[in-house]
């Protein structure tokens, strides 16, 4: 650290007896102010991504904390449900016994109007 002290002395008075001290210290002031504005950089990203980081973190813990609450909800719904269901069914199922089946329609590309029939032979051909 003394040999390093010592250069710098050296330096600044050989610029002092040449009349370049000023410039050479603004020079080396410029050279420090900007090793310590990268070393502060790299803290400075170094903290960002960690916080991004904890943020994104936070994020997902609040999402799955969501998901688990609906998925509790979901749980204690479900046996409702399939109570109201098992009563529901068989009065649907008799319902769509007693409507005939209706045919399905599809719209080809020239405008005109096929049954699953008539597609079903038109492919086979």
């Amino acid at each position: 650290m003394s040999e390093a002290s010592g250069l710098i002395n050296s330096i600044l008075l050989v610029a002092k007896a040449n009349g370049l001290f000023w410039p050479v210290v603004i020079v080396c002031s410029a050279f420090f102010a900007f090793l310590l504005w990268l070393v502060l950089r790299e803290a400075r990203l170094w903290y960002w991504k960690v916080n991004k980081q904890v943020g994104a973190l936070e994020n997902i813990d609040l999402k799955l904390r969501k998901i688990e609450r609906d998925l509790k909800t979901r749980a204690e719904e479900e046996p409702q449900q399939e109570t109201t269901r098992t009563r529901a069914a068989p009065v649907k199922e008799a319902t769509e016994a007693r409507e005939p089946e209706k045919e399905r329609y599809a719209k080809g590309k020239s405008g005109k109007i096929y049954t699953e029939a008539e597609l079903e032979a038109l492919i086979r051909d």
